[in-house]
């Protein structure tokens, strides 16, 4: 994609964000110089990347991702979610829906990045570990991630990364957890849980959700299928304190459908 092309791709992003008005607002400050004396960001990388010999650190504004698709409006970010997070929240999960042993759930990761997540979880004893990313770029450097990561023989479980739009592909078998760490805004989440409810069919209980940073819960309202189970603070130790650029505590559920 060119200069040009990616001029117009942010530029759409910004007004889905922003609206018109803040779009506006946001350029005229940038041509006056208000924001040039913001701190730069550095780009840490974290000791996750720097033990096991894969790249997922850092930040990727959603302006700058996308594919082409009509979905890219709606992208949030790209950040890896800092470890002792997922560790906490599947812990939460387990907790509140351990009904089933976790070797009868496939572990799926919509909106995957670079593949942290998939990472992770292959630890944990899930049937199998997916995921799906839209931007083409980070769903190969989430491949390479895992096939550096099978390397190492801790993966305990098939890994994979599909790369499209998550409310067109293919999803794993039930039961499934499906994981969700805000990669997009309302509309798509909305065709998300369709997706998810049209998988679902009739059978019950064989599929949760975690949903982290669960800035568009209100769109389960319109689907009272989905039950939830848990809310609450999501903690972070003090190591990934350390790397990451995030809240100490961040909110996360547990749904089942």
């Amino acid at each position: 994609m060119g200069v040009l092309g990616r001029a117009v791709r942010q530029l759409r992003w910004s007004v889905g964000v922003r609206g018109v008005g803040g779009t506006v607002a946001l350029v005229a400050r940038r041509l006056v110089g208000a924001d040039a004396g913001a701190k730069r960001v550095e780009r840490l990388v974290h000791a996750f990347d720097t033990e096991h010999g894969v790249d997922t650190s850092g930040r990727i504004g959603g302006s700058h991702l996308g594919a082409g698709h009509a979905h890219d409006v709606f992208n949030t970010a790209y950040v890896g979610v800092p470890p002792s997070r997922l560790r906490h929240a599947v812990a939460q999960w387990r907790e509140v829906a351990g009904d089933r042993a976790i070797g009868e759930y496939a572990f799926f990761d919509v909106g995957c990045g670079k593949g942290r997540a998939v990472m992770l979880a292959s630890e944990m004893g899930f049937r199998e570990c997916a995921g799906v990313e839209l931007d083409p770029g980070l769903a190969e450097v989430a491949r390479r991630n895992l096939e550096a990561w099978a390397r190492t023989g801790k993966a305990r479980c098939a890994v994979r990364v599909m790369g499209g739009d998550a409310t067109e592909v293919a999803l794993p078998e039930l039961p499934l957890l499906v994981y969700v760490y805000n990669p997009f805004r309302g509309p798509v989440v909305r065709k998300l849980l369709e997706r998810l409810e049209a998988h679902a069919g009739e059978r019950t209980g064989e599929m949760d959700l975690i949903y982290l940073i669960p800035n568009e819960a209100g769109e389960f309202a319109a689907f009272s299928r989905f039950q939830k189970m848990w809310e609450g603070g999501v903690r972070m130790s003090e190591e990934d304190q350390r790397w990451d650029d995030a809240d100490l505590e961040d909110m996360g559920q547990v749904w089942r459908r």
